[in-house]
């Protein structure tokens, strides 16, 4: 299916779209499409501009809610000066600030404390996919944090997604891993958009590029036309860069921009005589056949196409992932965050507060009574101690009850209804003449319950994200440096298969992967199972250790040695063993050996039994035996995966052995069977050339 548009095709080509939507895809018998979403560039601003105006009652609103973030006073001065108010209090105690600032950190605390950012993993069956598994979400974890832009993204999602309900994250480059936040102004999606990307039809991004950034990427033409982009409207867009003017440029979406600089104390200056920008949509469409389709134009010249690269993405997954906040109506825009939740309740709060203040004062003050005229011109007279008055003023006998009591009642009612909106974790002073433990833990659980379905939500939700880098960081024919060094790394112990297995599965399957709760079971069943036989105990400390910290804290204070509950049952087990061997009997060795403790126990019993050989030759036998044992456990430890380095002086001692057995075969002929050489021993365990000195 070809389709490409350009920017010549401004007059007659927009008659081929299907007014301000996407195209039809027409399909034919055959069902495939035969015509794209996008047939021209005038169809793309009008797409803009429709999404834009359907944003602006939204964006208007999330401007007043970040205007009382910021600090916005609970009235007006001047309708308070008209209406001759001008004494009362007016300022901010910043109620919704403090409601909101509170959910964010900890969601992204979940994030941080996660041990691994992705549960990916091999199945048991495959050959070391334990370690494998293990290596993979090092890895992965490792590239991600080490992003220097990692937190701040993090936490502007979470920002966004907390105050305002919804928001999004984009890969607009096909070879980087790292996303790009896109807050509720700086996107737009139509209406009855779902709260899944894969359900979005088209999708607009807005980014400000600076003149140097958008030179870098075309600066080689070859590549620059190759990868979609259209030069000659390129360069006429970087020579029309002007700084960003919220006043003239787009007033509606750009409000809480305003909002802003107001706060940064930068409205006139930065904004009108900053750096210059060219503003560009990024659109992301989904074609008939659910592949995705990438325009870049102008922001300010809805006409101009800077780039576009069609069937970019096999799905909109791919690109695209949505944060929302609530589950609401199951929409994307259904999805309220805190602070239009709260924004009511804040400002009545705030009022309160200042009128609480107002009362304050006014209960201290000593009323006079006095004509208007004569109050116009009254003027105190101070001696001493005593004010004095014209005898026109009469002190009356007021006192204005402040209502401390019922004014403090009402702040924490609406404190604490603010917090139960918001899921907070201000402490509720419990009344009563006796608290009991039955009503502190029942108010915790359902609190603790309301964090945890907004904390499982989202991280749910940053596992879309780490599913998508993970798969773009294990993608062959990725240029990123990152992806490079990631890839070299997991193919020294996997194979490329393997890789891919790994870096398609989601990122989290299920959020105990993530959260303290898979943490503290095993640090349980490690306590729980401490000495028992059954276990391996090293593994146990093991795992507790970095279930408690981390992997690499594990791997740094547990020691590699034997668990010490299995090397007590495997050196029991040689022990009987040899037992059996003494008197005669043939003992195989099995999978389940541990071959390292087995061999260590004969090492100590040959000695002994060779010296004893010199006076007995009856013990040849016996020496035959275990020598031959050996042997074996050997020969199991390296088809097992054994380093050889780790057998050499086995290896060396059995030869030894062997051969001084040769030697007694030869002078003792009348027994060959009893001193023979051992029976299925490894033909490289007799070399001609095999050391002749006794065993040590």
């Amino acid at each position: 299916m070809t389709g490409s548009i350009s920017n010549e095709d401004l007059g007659d080509s927009v008659k081929v779209a299907d007014g301000v939507g996407t195209n039809t895809p027409d399909l034919g018998k055959d069902l495939k499409p035969k015509r794209r979403a996008i047939t021209s560039v005038p169809q793309l601003g009008m797409i803009a501009t429709t999404l834009e105006d359907a944003a602006k009652a939204r964006n208007l609103k999330n401007g007043e809610i970040a205007k009382k973030y910021n600090g916005d006073r609970p009235y007006d001065d001047n309708e308070l000066k008209a209406e001759g108010l001008s004494w009362k209090s007016n300022f901010t105690t910043r109620p919704l600030a403090v409601a909101i600032d509170k959910v964010p950190p900890r969601l992204t605390r979940a994030v941080h404390k996660a041990r691994y950012l992705t549960s990916s993993s091999l199945p048991d069956t495959v050959e070391g996919g334990k370690m494998k598994t293990e290596r993979f979400r090092a890895a992965v974890t490792k590239v991600v944090r080490n992003w220097t832009g990692w937190r701040p993204f993090l936490n502007e999602v979470a920002a966004e997604n907390c105050t305002y309900g919804f928001t999004s994250a984009a890969w607009l480059n096909p070879y980087s891993w790292k996303p790009t936040h896109f807050r509720q102004d700086r996107f737009f999606v139509p209406d009855q958009t779902k709260q899944t990307a894969e359900y979005c039809p088209v999708w607009i991004g807005r980014q400000e590029f600076q003149i140097h950034e958008l030179v870098q990427l075309i600066d080689d033409p070859g590549q620059a036309q190759d990868a979609g982009w259209d030069l000659e409207a390129a360069v006429e867009a970087i020579n029309e860069a002007r700084p960003k003017n919220v006043q003239s440029d787009s007033p509606y979406t750009d409000y809480r921009t305003y909002e802003d600089a107001i706060r940064e104390s930068s409205v006139y200056l930065s904004l009108q005589q900053g750096s210059k920008v060219i503003e560009v949509n990024h659109f992301l469409v989904a074609e008939a056949d659910g592949k995705v389709s990438h325009y870049m134009a102008c922001a300010r010249n809805k006409k101009k196409l800077l780039r576009q690269q069609l069937d970019l993405y096999g799905s909109m997954a791919e690109a695209l992932v949505f944060f929302s906040y609530q589950q609401a109506n199951g929409l994307l825009m259904g999805s309220k965050g805190i602070g239009r939740e709260l924004y009511e309740v804040a400002c009545a709060l705030d009022r309160a507060r200042n009128e609480f203040v107002d009362r304050l004062m006014l209960s201290g003050k000593t009323w006079v009574r006095g004509t208007q005229k004569a109050l116009d011109r009254l003027k105190l007279s101070v001696v001493g101690n005593t004010v004095l008055l014209p005898e026109e003023f009469s002190v009356e006998s007021v006192k204005i009850d402040a209502g401390s009591a019922e004014f403090s009642a009402l702040d924490n009612t609406l404190t604490q209804l603010m917090d139960q909106i918001a899921g907070g974790v201000t402490p509720r002073q419990l009344q009563g003449e006796r608290v009991t433990a039955t009503a502190v833990n029942l108010y915790a659980a359902r609190e603790e319950e309301k964090r945890d379905d907004i904390t499982e939500r989202f991280l749910l939700q940053v596992a879309d994200i780490i599913t998508v880098c993970q798969r773009r960081l294990a993608d062959p024919s990725s240029v990123d440096a990152d992806a490079l060094r990631f890839q070299e790394e997991m193919l020294a112990i996997m194979t490329p298969e393997q890789l891919v297995e790994m870096a398609l599965q989601p990122a989290l399957r299920t959020v105990d992967d993530w959260t303290v709760d898979e943490a503290q079971s095993i640090i349980l069943f490690a306590q729980e199972k401490r000495n028992d036989p059954l276990y391996d105990q090293v593994k146990l400390a093991q795992k507790s250790a970095s279930a408690r910290v981390n992997a690499d804290f594990a791997q740094d204070v547990v020691l590699p040695v034997n668990d010490p509950t299995q090397e007590a049952e495997q050196a029991r087990a040689q022990v009987l063993e040899s037992v059996a061997m003494a008197i005669g009997k043939q003992v195989p060795v099995s999978s389940r050996d541990n071959h390292r403790i087995h061999a260590d126990v004969l090492k100590e019993e040959l000695p002994n039994l060779a010296a004893a050989v010199a006076t007995d030759p009856t013990a040849a036998a016996e020496l035959q035996a275990k020598v031959k044992h050996w042997a074996d456990h050997l020969e199991a430890a390296m088809q097992g995966g054994a380093l050889p380095a780790d057998w050499d002086e086995d290896k060396k001692i059995i030869q030894a052995a062997m051969a001084e057995l040769s030697k007694l075969s030869q002078a003792a002929p009348a027994a060959p069977e009893m001193l023979g050489a051992p029976e299925g021993a490894p033909p490289e365990m007799l070399p001609p050339e095999a050391s002749q000195q006794p065993i040590q």
